[in-house]
């Protein structure tokens, strides 16, 4: 069931959407009438909050109406589009962010005319208030209340650069314009790295079992292999696999096995960040199988 407020009122996840896309316009329209550059790169910081809250929207809503018997290839390529979504608005992120850092530092080069206007400190201080009071998002306050002090630093800076007929001064509000790029864009970056680590490593996880499996059997000492799982471990692969050995070898040989059968993998599969290996007595029946020796029967252990 859809979560809603009371008497069908919006949800919180909508009333975020609806708060970012008009602060993305207040900031917007003010910074273009004051002629702050901060402001109006805090605009597009804005914009990109609301795009980057309508793809988790957008997957949120896709994950409550998918129905539970839903085949699981279907259910794979449903989580592999909102994987390509949320890419998506990571490179968007990162190229927003890049392109505001490339026109603060045209808009320095080109040489600074007037200061801002002293109202663009007053929407910034109330762009804030409103966001902290009326659309607040967990985790992203103390975010908010430094970029937002960034940028009325900046735009204080040069409105002051302007009162007191300093030059060196003008230079603070394309400086904070420039911060703010600089932050879009890093957190571009660090979605967009992690988004296809994650990818890399779902696909290691479903795709290469196989892969996996020959390259442990084909390892001295193990005559088979009784299960192998893999799963997504942050944005790497940890793997759980049991072989069976042979009975007659001690304990700690055995271990030995483990061990080098944990070493090959790490060392092969650089995607995997764990691997745990179990081993059982092979009981198929005599004569046991090896893959190095084919008389194994004249000597005591698998190990060379």
């Amino acid at each position: 069931m859809r979560k809603q407020g009371t008497l069908g009122q919006p949800s919180a996840g909508s009333k975020n959407l609806w708060g970012n896309a008009g602060l993305a316009l207040l900031k917007g329209g003010a910074g273009w009438f004051t002629g702050s550059q901060a402001l109006l790169a805090d605009a597009f910081r804005s914009a990109t909050d609301l795009a980057r809250d309508y793809a988790s929207s957008v997957s949120q809503q896709r994950q409550i109406k998918q129905d539970q018997r839903r085949p699981a290839d279907l259910k794979s390529r449903q989580a592999g589009g909102d994987q390509a979504f949320t890419l998506v608005i990571s490179l968007l992120l990162l190229i927003v962010g890049i392109e505001i850092c490339i026109s603060a530092v045209r808009f320095t080069a080109d040489g600074i005319v007037e200061a801002p206007h002293g109202a663009a400190m007053i929407v910034i201080t109330a762009a804030w208030l409103l966001k902290i009071l009326f659309f607040p998002e967990k985790g992203r306050a103390a975010a908010e209340m430094y970029v937002s002090a960034v940028v009325l630093l900046g735009t204080f800076t040069a409105w002051l650069g302007g009162q007191l007929d300093v030059s060196m001064l003008l230079y603070g509000d394309p400086a904070a314009a420039f911060a703010v790029g600089a932050a879009v864009a890093w957190n571009g970056y660090r979605q967009l790295a992690g988004g296809l680590a994650s990818s890399r490593a779902s696909g290691l996880a479903k795709t290469d079992e196989a892969e996996l499996s020959a390259a442990v059997q084909r390892m001295d000492g193990v005559i088979a292999i009784g299960s192998l799982s893999a799963w997504e471990q942050g944005h790497y692969v940890a793997v759980e696999v049991t072989i069976s050995v042979n009975p007659r070898i001690t304990v700690q040989e055995g271990h030995e096995i483990a061990r080098r059968v944990r070493e090959h993998l790490l060392k092969r599969f650089i995607h995997l960040s764990e691997v745990q290996v179990h081993v059982d007595p092979y009981d198929g029946g005599y004569p046991y199988k090896s893959n190095h020796d084919p008389n194994e029967e004249h000597i005591p252990t698998l190990l060379q």
